[in-house]
């Protein structure tokens, strides 16, 4: 009976435990708050995995896009006619030499051709290196653009930020107008609409600024990528360009002057109306006027913004073709160092194995061909990022330089060599 006692006492013991403990991962309280539906669940899922298709499916169409342009760079001849002859021609007489009659054609025509075939080696090296350094040189300059153009429309964002502002002061003053009483004196009630008027040129002048930044990000890389014909029909000269500056400071200042001018001409128009009404006329045109020039200046920046991305999808572009060519042009060191060196050890074997001594131009040939391999996918990189760069030139903020990037740059790896 006692160890039946014992035994009940253990087991009320262990559920009075079970009851205090609570489960493994329920140590924190849940928020309280109504509980999320399945449906509503499985929609939020489905939302994010149509936004990840949506995203690999535009990574594969870029990555299609580059494989299009890399297979045009393919079918280009990799090895020119002249470079292919004098490669053949060196191997033929390093071959013949060694069973002419003359001992001494060997020791000189199988050297001479191997030498031969490092001078094409290291000739691809360099005009692989020139392309290279070229492609490198316009990715920077077209990265500079972009960065530029971003710098500007950061001003742009600046400038326009006052608008807002100015459209919150206009609405307010032109409620204050409203909520006044009728009785109440008339330079209480003109204050208001004053108020106003003042924000709205306030906001005229950001619109302007705003607008006058925008513009210059937009345009920013025209002229820099644009060819000369396309420069001379808008070529100006440094005093022409002072007098620009003069004229734009002179349209902006009467820009603000005929921004104060709607609110005095509203209450004046008013001519049946109380002095409050003619207050809240003045006053709401100017809410109307800041609201306007908010509008116009997000207007204005939004078509800067497009294209300055457009400009940094374009330069980065650039800057991938530049990296293709960079990537290619490092195994030219290589070749050519290999093609010195079957030159070198030809001299020392054709003096020992004259027939054996042919194996090294052939050598040599191989390397100096994979190096004019290397050269022409360097040419081609290079000139698929000087094509792309006209995409700066002729970006219109609607997002065309990127297609035009594109047609530019086949058409350039489709021009024979």
């Amino acid at each position: 009976m006692r160890s039946l006692a014992r035994l009940a006492r253990l087991v009320l013991a262990v559920r009075a435990a079970a009851g205090l403990v609570a489960p493994r991962g329920h140590g924190r309280p849940r928020p309280a708050g109504p509980p999320r539906p399945a449906a509503q669940r499985r929609t939020t899922v489905a939302r994010r995995a149509a936004a990840d298709e949506g995203v690999v499916a535009a990574l594969g169409r870029l990555r299609e896009d580059l494989e299009s342009l890399d297979a045009d760079a393919a079918a280009r001849p990799r090895v020119s006619t002249g470079e292919a002859a004098a490669l053949a021609t060196s191997v033929a007489a390093a071959a013949a030499a060694p069973f002419l009659e003359n001992p001494a054609m060997a020791e000189l025509g199988v050297p001479a051709a191997a030498l031969v075939v490092a001078a094409v080696g290291v000739a691809a090296e360099y005009g692989g290196r020139v392309a290279t350094a070229t492609a490198k040189e316009v990715a920077a300059v077209a990265l500079r653009t972009a960065s530029e153009a971003e710098a500007a429309l950061a001003a742009a964002e600046r400038a326009k930020a006052a608008c807002p502002l100015c459209a919150g002061l206009a609405a307010a003053a032109a409620a204050i107008t409203l909520a006044l009483p009728k009785h109440c004196p008339p330079l209480l009630l003109g204050a208001a609409p004053l108020a106003g008027a003042i924000a709205a040129a306030v906001g005229a002048l950001a619109h302007a600024r705003a607008s006058s930044r925008a513009v210059t990000a937009e345009n920013l890389g025209k002229r820099r990528f644009a060819s000369s014909a396309e420069v001379g029909a808008t070529w100006r000269s440094q005093t022409e360009m002072v007098f620009a500056r003069d004229i734009s400071e002179k349209r902006r200042q009467w820009t603000v002057a005929l921004a104060l001018l709607p609110t005095p001409l509203a209450g004046a128009l008013c001519l049946g109306g109380s002095w409050q009404f003619r207050a809240v006329a003045a006053a709401s045109v100017a809410a109307t006027q800041a609201a306007y020039h908010v509008a116009a200046a997000e207007f204005s920046v939004a078509r800067a913004a497009v294209a300055v991305a457009d400009k940094q999808r374009t330069a980065a572009i650039i800057d991938t073709y530049a990296n293709q060519a960079s990537r290619v042009g490092a195994l030219l060191p290589f070749t050519s160092a290999l093609a010195g060196l079957c030159a070198a050890a030809a001299a020392v074997v054709v003096e020992v194995a004259p027939a054996a001594s042919v194996l090294f131009p052939a050598l040599g040939a191989v390397c100096a061909a994979a190096a004019t391999v290397s050269k022409a996918c360097c040419e081609a990189d290079a000139s698929a990022a000087a094509a792309a760069s006209r995409g700066l030139a002729n970006s219109e903020g609607t997002g065309g330089g990127r297609s035009f990037a594109g047609a530019a740059v086949r058409a350039a790896l489709r021009r024979p060599s």
